[in-house]
């Protein structure tokens, strides 16, 4: 829900790449997201993060890119 207290049905995600993806909203993508943020979350607070991925593709869209020495691209 929202601040104003209305639940949508789906989410759209758009990925760097352009990709747009529809996500219905559901208690359990809910769940699976609010762990995701809290993941995200605790990482930037941490000193050193290594990449867990071999997608050039993720590495070209990432805001961090430009400090990171993991980089693929």
């Amino acid at each position: 829900m929202d601040q104003m207290r209305v639940r949508f049905p789906y989410g759209i995600v758009i990925y760097a790449g352009q990709q747009v993806r529809r996500v219905d909203y559901t208690d359990a993508s809910r769940t699976w997201l609010a762990e995701v943020i809290d993941e995200v979350r605790k990482a930037r607070m941490l000193p050193i993060v290594i990449r867990n991925h071999h997608i050039s593709g993720r590495c070209s869209g990432c805001g961090l890119r430009p400090h990171c020495n993991q980089s693929l691209i």
